[in-house]
């Protein structure tokens, strides 16, 4: 049972890790739009540096 449960948490990591890893690609993508205003890149840039960080007490949805 044990072994189950360290596998699912295992799964679940690495899901999260790949769905934090579109989210960058996604910011980034809309952060260099020739359209996109300075400040709307630097707010891509900063949400791209606390994605990447790994912060352990954020949780994104």
């Amino acid at each position: 049972m044990h072994t189950v449960i360290k596998h699912r948490r295992e799964r679940v990591q690495a899901v999260d890790e790949v769905v934090v890893l579109e989210r960058i690609e996604l910011i980034a993508r809309l952060g260099v739009c020739y359209e996109s205003q300075a400040k709307d890149k630097d707010i891509a840039l900063i949400w791209i540096s606390e994605l990447a960080g790994g912060d352990e007490n954020q949780h994104y949805p």
